[in-house]
């Protein structure tokens, strides 16, 4: 729920709320143990960071999602976040 409200905020152009949203979902995540929810989530975080001038943060996130996708065996999420 929190990482689509996030979404929902980053869809309307509101950064601040998006991200707010997607490091309390990442948190839960990586709490709970779900890697690929960690990873998608990550993603998100790195749109963020994109559009909010914050490049080399977006690269970090990007590449840690990669990683996670990548171990865990996801194809097609790995494709996406390449696009990304």
């Amino acid at each position: 729920v929190l990482r689509h409200l996030g979404v929902v905020h980053f869809d309307a152009g509101r950064s601040d709320q998006a991200l707010d949203h997607y490091l309390r979902a990442l948190a839960g995540f990586e709490a709970g143990g779900e890697a690929i929810e960690v990873a998608k989530t990550r993603a998100n975080i790195a749109n963020v960071y994109l559009r909010t001038g914050r490049a080399a943060d977006a690269i970090v996130q990007h590449r840690e999602a990669l990683a996670t996708f990548e171990q865990a065996g996801a194809t097609l999420p790995v494709a996406a976040t390449h696009l990304n």
